[in-house]
């Protein structure tokens, strides 16, 4: 892995733990906001539940 890829991964896995630390907030207190945007429930339940360092699999349909 080139050095400064190795250095770009700690700012990649901030941004995924936050969208990730977000996604659990609107699922706790707006989960019908997901569904306007076509984001079904349970993805986005899975999607909260990954680790920092797994990408981010939640694609809108």
């Amino acid at each position: 892995m080139p050095l400064p890829v190795i250095f770009h991964l700690p700012v990649i896995w901030a941004e995924r733990a936050r969208f990730r630390a977000r996604l659990q907030e609107d699922l706790k207190n707006e989960p019908y906001l997901l569904r306007d945007i076509g984001i079904n429930v349970c993805d986005a339940q899975a999607e909260a539940a990954r680790f920092f360092w797994e990408p981010v699999l939640l694609k809108n349909d």
